[in-house]
């Protein structure tokens, strides 16, 4: 759970961080000065102050002219990140600070660091942790999904969910069976490319994030191809083969089954905390 807190204060961090830089970018090359408005009546005229000698300068601008209304749309922009850059500085203090302060949570460290009197039975630490809401509140949440071939989303499955294929459909199924929380044909972004794992899933025993790619037409050379420059691109990102990627593998003559199904989650994601997470 901390890790994953973790890991959306850096992602937020990271867009934050972004944001500053781009603003002081556009700001540098943004006309200097900042824009008055005057209002005579029913009209409103509005004039651009800046200063030129050391004396200050009120220039008339007329919106009906393309410079002038291209004028007042750049002094309003640079107004507006001046606004926004003290709050965004405030922000990223604030969550550099509690990426400092956070302190990583691992039950299995906590447990052994208590007496041996306290380490008496089988139980392992998982046992002592309370229902896990953020794993419901993840895989409640919205995230971007890929919008590509909506046509091929055809398969039913049981959830609700309507996938790309008959084997993503059974994955769908037993992963709602077993109640571990995913997202199906969520995009991801990787070195400015965006991508579409089958699924990104939350593992209940630690809370840390697992993907896991299906590829269903292994008879197929080109999409072979395409898929392993996919896996390299991946693995740049830290998404590696037996580390926090899975993979499963069908041909026509080989089809996924549910048994193989059931054994990868079981492998890959259950462990020990599969039925405590089934209680909740």
């Amino acid at each position: 759970m901390i890790q994953g807190i973790q890991e959306e204060l850096k992602d937020a961090l990271e867009k934050l961080t972004r944001m500053k830089r781009d603003f002081q970018k556009s700001l540098s090359e943004l006309p200097e000065g900042s824009l008055t408005m005057r209002k005579n009546k029913s009209s409103c005229y509005f004039y651009h102050s800046f200063r030129r000698n050391g004396k200050k300068i009120n220039r008339y601008l007329n919106q009906r002219i393309p410079a002038d209304a291209s004028l007042i749309s750049q002094l309003t922009r640079r107004q507006f990140i001046k606004k926004s850059l003290p709050i965004l500085n405030k922000n990223i203090a604030v969550l550099e600070r509690a990426l400092e302060n956070l302190l990583p949570f691992e039950p299995e460290q906590v447990m052994k660091t208590l007496s041996c009197a306290y380490q008496q039975g089988k139980k392992g630490a998982e046992s002592w942790l309370y229902p896990d809401l953020f794993l419901r509140e993840w895989a409640g949440r919205e995230y971007e999904k890929n919008t590509s071939h909506p046509e091929n989303l055809v398969h039913e499955t049981l959830c609700g969910i309507k996938a790309r294929s008959k084997a993503e459909a059974m994955i769908i199924d037993h992963l709602s069976d077993y109640q571990i929380p995913f997202r199906y044909d969520a995009v991801i972004e990787i070195n400015g490319r965006r991508y579409s794992p089958d699924f990104i899933l939350l593992r209940p025993r630690d809370r840390k994030l697992r993907y896991w790619e299906h590829l269903g037409k292994m008879e197929d050379p080109e999409y072979v191809l395409k898929n392993a420059s996919k896996l390299m691109a991946y693995k740049e990102a830290g998404i590696c083969v037996n580390d926090n990627l899975i993979l499963t593998f069908e041909d026509r003559k080989h089809p996924l089954t549910s048994r193989e199904i059931s054994d990868t989650i079981s492998t890959w994601l259950r462990g020990r905390m599969g039925r405590l997470f089934q209680s909740f």
